[in-house]
């Protein structure tokens, strides 16, 4: 609220209020399909009174639908909304931070690489971080993301090892410091994991990148 007051965003036109509530509600329909055309809805009228006036409802919203609001405006690449979820990602509501982290992903919201980067390093929502940072297409998360390639939950060494065959590295020295572990996880126990660190390999012109890739698929 204090982002949207400081904008000048809190007194809306009737109509974009009633569009905006409306919306809210038929995404909390029971049929997909009207959940599903309600988040086209958003993404085709692109009105920027109407989006402000759908996340001015966020205020007070539980966790639940926080989230789905937050897909919702991600998927549909309003970065206006990006601030807000920056303001509100905090680490007492993970579900919510999960999908806030999402949406700045699918956002390419370049402001919110430190804070990606902390929470990857923190371990809060680690998986949505490493793949938000990779979908931001900032080098300065490549070491965040190295790290996180040891970390215990396979789904975070698998969205680190993805991510960073999206990101060149800073540095050569860091470029063959980031093949080698990827070389390292062609043992790793899992099959996604040794799949994602191949890719990543022949992305980054490992010359057996391509025989990886096929080795970790057969």
């Amino acid at each position: 609220m204090e982002i949207a007051q400081s904008r000048g965003m809190t007194a809306q036109p009737p109509a974009a209020r009633k569009a905006g509530a409306a919306l809210w509600k038929l995404l909390e329909d029971r049929l997909p399909s009207v959940r599903l055309a309600a988040g086209f809805a958003l993404a085709s009228v692109r009105d920027p009174a109407l989006v402000q006036a759908f996340i001015l409802d966020l205020a007070g919203a539980s966790s639940a639908r926080a989230a789905r609001a937050a897909l919702t405006l991600g998927e549909a690449g309003f970065q206006n909304a990006a601030p807000y979820f920056l303001a509100t990602f905090t680490r007492k509501d993970r579900k919510a931070s999960a999908a806030f982290a999402r949406a700045l992903g699918m956002l390419a919201e370049k402001s919110a690489a430190p804070v990606l980067i902390e929470a990857l390093d923190d371990d809060f929502v680690p998986t949505e971080a490493a793949i938000a940072l990779g979908q931001l297409n900032e080098p300065q998360a490549v070491p965040a993301l190295v790290r996180a390639l040891s970390h215990r939950d396979e789904s975070v060494r698998a969205a680190a090892a993805y991510s960073l065959a999206c990101l060149p590295a800073p540095s050569e020295e860091q470029e063959r410091a980031l093949r080698q572990r990827l070389t390292e996880l062609s043992s790793d126990r899992s099959r996604r994991v040794r799949i994602c660190a191949a890719v990543a390999r022949y992305e980054h012109g490992d010359p057996e990148g391509l025989a990886a890739v096929h080795a970790a698929l057969h």
